[in-house]
């Protein structure tokens, strides 16, 4: 078993996918969402730093705390599924070139 031991010593986790992989770059492809809500769940209770979690996920401030809002709204359906906001059909749909061909 592959386990991360953070600094702060109050948490262990099973980390299969750690490594940046060459082309893995978002976040939902390198972690489970089980993963992400233990890191949180630490910060938030204040046994885990914030730079900690940041250099062990390798995102930056803004992000992170993008990710403590959604996680502190509700914990229990916190995501990180990459969500398309438009789709390609609808795309497609208002641009001129595609109402010509």
């Amino acid at each position: 078993m592959n386990c991360l031991h953070l600094k702060s010593e109050l948490v262990m986790i099973r980390f299969s996918t750690f490594s940046r992989e060459e082309g893995v770059n978002q976040l939902h492809h390198r972690f489970t969402a089980e993963q992400i809500k233990v890191l949180l769940q630490g910060y938030c209770q204040g046994n885990i730093a914030r730079t900690e979690i940041q250099e062990l996920l390798g995102i930056g401030k803004t992000r992170f705390f993008a990710l403590v809002k959604e996680y502190r709204h509700d914990p229990d359906t916190f995501s990180i599924a990459y969500q398309r906001e438009t789709s390609w059909a609808h795309i497609q749909a208002l641009s001129p070139q595609a109402k010509g061909k």
